[in-house]
Parts: C-alpha cells; sequence; structure tokens
C-alpha cells in the first residue's frame, strides 16, 4: 500500500512539474528542451483534460513533431508583457516590429522552404495597398525590425536558417539566406477562438478586443445571470484559474462581483486551492487578494528580486518609499514620481559608480521609469497619471533587519 500511494506521489508531482513547465513556456521544443518534453508528452492527455477543464485552453502535443503548445487565452490582454527581441538587449517590440511579424507569418503560410529576400519581396507588395505602413528593405531600421520578427520565430523553432545569415539582412539588403518552414508549428500560433479573417474592426484596439472574445461563455463576463449555470461556473472556473496561474497577482478589487463572490463561498475557494496544489504552487491567501508561489524560482518569467541589473535594484530601492515610516508595514496612498526622481537623484550622487549609464539629463527620470515598468508588470504598483499606488502585495519587500539565531551552548 505505501508503494501504491509512493508512485501516486510521484506521478503528481510530475504531473505538476509539466504544468509549470508549460506555464512558463507555452511552446516546449523536443530538441532544445528534451526533458522538459518527455515530461510533458508521457502526461500529455492528463495535461490536456487538466488544462481545459480548469483554464479552457487548448494543449497540443505533437510527438512527431517535437513540440507541445499550451494556447493560452484571456480576456485581459497584458500589455506589460510584451515580446522581446532576441537581439539587441531583449527590448520589446514596438507596434512595427509585431506588424511585420504578422505579415512575414503570413508569407510563411505559403511555403515550407524560401528564402528572405523572396519573404520581403511578398511582404513589401503586401503593403503596398491597404492600412500597412509600405515594408521598404532600402531602410536599415525597417530590415533590423524585420529581422527581429525573423528571430522571435526562431527561438520559437518555427522558421531555421541555412546556406546565409539572417543578422546579415540588417546591415545588407542583398544578404540572403534559406528559410525552412514548420508548418504545424506556425499554424499553432494564433490562439483565438475567432478567425481574425472574420474580424471587422476600426482600430487595432478593436481587433485585439475581438480576437481576444470567447462566444462559448456567452456573457457570463458582464451578465452572469444571463447565461445557464453551467456556463457560468465555467467561465467563473476558467476566468479565475487563468488569472491565479498566469498573473503575479490576484486582486480581489480587480474581480467581478460573481468572482469574488465565489470565491468567498467554501467550494469556491477550495476548487482554486485544489487546481494551486495539483499544479505544485503554494497558494498564499490574504485579505487583498491570491498569489501562487513558484518554490523553486524556476518557472518564473520575471524573477524579482535578483542579484545584479541596476533596474531591478532601483526597483527595490524605491519600495522603502512606499511606506508610512520605516517601523510601518502601513503603505502609503499614494507617492509622486517626482519623490521617486529625487530618492535616485540623490543615489546617483551619493554612489559616484552606480548606474553610470544613467547619469546624463534625464537620467534618473528614466530609471524610475523603467523601475516602476517593472514594478507595475509584478502587480507591485500601479501608476495614475504623475502618482504611484502602492498595492498591497508590495509589503512582502518591506526591508526588515535580519534574524541572526542566537548561539546555542552546548551541553556536556
Amino acid at each position: 500500500m505505501a508503494d501504491v500511494r509512493a508512485l501516486d506521489d510521484d506521478l503528481a508531482a510530475e504531473r505538476a512539474l509539466a504544468i509549470r513547465i508549460l506555464l512558463a513556456r507555452p511552446i516546449v521544443d523536443a530538441t532544445r528542451s528534451p526533458a522538459e518534453f518527455r515530461v510533458v508528452a508521457r502526461n500529455r492527455g492528463w495535461l490536456t483534460e487538466w488544462f481545459e477543464t480548469s483554464c479552457g485552453w487548448q494543449l497540443t502535443v505533437d510527438v512527431m513533431g517535437g513540440f507541445a503548445r499550451l494556447a493560452k487565452r484571456s480576456a485581459y490582454p497584458d500589455s506589460t508583457r510584451p515580446a522581446h527581441r532576441v537581439r539587441g538587449g531583449e527590448l520589446p517590440f514596438d507596434r512595427r516590429r509585431y506588424e511585420l511579424t504578422c505579415l512575414l507569418c503570413a508569407e510563411l503560410a505559403r511555403h515550407s522552404l524560401t528564402t528572405i529576400g523572396i519573404l520581403a519581396a511578398g511582404v513589401e507588395a503586401a503593403t503596398r495597398t491597404g492600412p500597412h505602413e509600405r515594408f521598404d528593405v532600402t531602410y536599415r531600421r525597417e530590415r533590423a525590425a524585420f529581422v527581429d520578427a525573423f528571430k522571435l520565430l526562431e527561438s520559437w523553432a518555427v522558421v531555421s536558417f541555412s546556406a546565409g545569415d539572417v543578422d546579415a539582412y540588417v546591415t545588407d539588403e542583398e544578404a540572403n539566406a534559406f528559410v525552412r518552414v514548420d508548418t504545424a508549428r506556425l499554424h499553432r500560433l494564433l490562439v483565438s477562438a475567432m478567425a481574425p479573417s472574420s474580424v471587422s474592426a476600426a482600430t487595432a484596439e478593436e481587433a485585439a478586443m475581438a480576437l481576444a472574445a470567447e462566444p462559448r461563455y456567452g456573457e457570463a463576463a458582464t451578465d452572469p445571470e444571463s447565461v445557464a449555470p453551467d456556463v457560468r461556473t465555467r467561465w467563473l472556473h476558467h476566468s479565475l484559474a487563468r488569472r491565479l496561474l498566469d498573473d503575479p497577482v490576484v486582486y480581489l478589487e480587480d474581480l467581478t462581483d460573481a468572482q469574488r463572490s465565489y470565491l468567498g463561498h467554501p467550494s469556491g475557494r477550495g476548487w482554486l486551492r485544489a487546481r494551486a496544489a495539483e499544479a505544485g504552487l503554494p497558494l498564499e491567501e490574504r485579505a487583498e487578494g491570491l498569489m501562487a508561489l513558484d518554490p523553486e524560482g524556476r518557472f518564473d518569467d520575471l524573477a524579482f528580486p535578483v542579484a545584479g541589473g541596476t533596474v531591478a535594484a532601483a526597483a527595490l530601492m524605491l519600495t522603502a518609499g512606499f511606506f508610512a515610516s520605516e517601523d510601518s508595514r502601513r503603505l502609503v496612498a499614494v507617492v509622486s514620481v517626482a519623490s521617486l526622481i529625487d530618492t535616485v537623484r540623490d543615489r546617483l550622487r551619493r554612489h559616484p559608480g552606480w548606474a553610470k549609464k544613467y547619469r546624463e539629463e534625464g537620467g534618473p527620470a528614466r530609471l524610475v521609469d523603467e523601475a516602476l515598468e517593472l514594478l507595475e508588470c509584478l502587480g507591485l504598483v500601479r501608476r495614475e497619471d504623475d502618482l504611484v499606488r502602492p498595492m498591497p502585495a508590495v509589503a512582502r519587500y518591506r526591508a526588515t533587519e535580519p534574524k541572526v539565531p542566537q548561539r546555542q551552548e552546548a551541553l556536556l
């Protein structure tokens, strides 16, 4: 009996590991991450059902193709987690790079083997008419954005290159290379419930919201009583599990009345606790909200605090100004951005060797902006014009005196 329980515990631990792997990396490649892919592939049947039941997310595990794809969806697109450039310091994608990535994918769907030059010509032709800014390969900035789109797709193993160097295209518009396309992965990139071709929208924002919509929930998000009880329960389960498993912190103030009411009931709170436990994530429950913790620190897409890094150090330093006093756990209501800039400016003055790239005119303001962006991404603050509102979770980072255990005398 003990052996059976041990086997069950081992299986539950492996499945929890597989869940965390997919939450951290929705595309798992068998060649680049063989151990992680094997864990996912071994449990693919159970994982597929778990993600559908818990989150309403579709999981595809293509063993022959050598990849797993978790199609995450959210009714609340998160601008704090953009795609990042693989080269050039991992700067976030701008609008142009997103646009070229989409146009490039449309061209790649027509070829399994092609070249950079053919794809560039196709994108250029596609942008001669319509709402897109014309793609002009004679400009280096355009070629750089095009290469960033290629490199992002390469990082997902959607494309691979041979007989040439894609990076060379940035400096030389005549540079070329063969591009091999994994069409199975390419067609799994889109996770919207609606086909993009069916969306009619006047602005990019309207299009994004239309693609984020999920008709199977009906009007449950805005009018829970207008849908059938099973639809309402499904939406409550999926919407809450998505937030818990995919967001740094879930604040009750951000939830709807129906979601708060469900969490206030023992059965609703118990259901969510069980999902966190199955994922191997301890659930921290506070009056203000919930947080699923990664005890190993292996599956967070953004670690904080972290050793090294000027922005992370500045962010941690700024949190000290969010408390009423050094000895208090009470947060102030708001802090002005100007006062935070003064804090950074004073630190730069007192430590001449710190943050050298932020010492030029406007440097302190830029460092504060980047530090607040990091804190906002983690759900620790919210910016409201020229004011910063500390959120309850930031209290986890309050500086305290280190606790040194008293030396114990040996008893002889």
